[in-house]
């Protein structure tokens, strides 16, 4: 993730009608996902699906 700086510059450099479809696919991108109080698990998946999952042992 870029830093809120770097990302508020880019969104700044992009004229009106740009923000707007940006905003608009990330709405629908939010809406496409279900919510719910169950647990999710976190990690990553790999091109071919396979999932890991990501911890840190201190």
């Amino acid at each position: 993730m870029p830093a809120r700086a770097t990302l508020s510059r880019f969104l700044a450099a992009l004229d009106q009608s740009t923000v707007d479809s940006l905003r608009t696919l990330f709405l629908n991108d939010l809406l496409a996902r279900p919510l719910g109080k169950e647990e999710q698990s976190g990690g990553l998946f790999d091109w071919q699906g396979s999932h890991y999952l990501v911890y840190e042992c201190l």
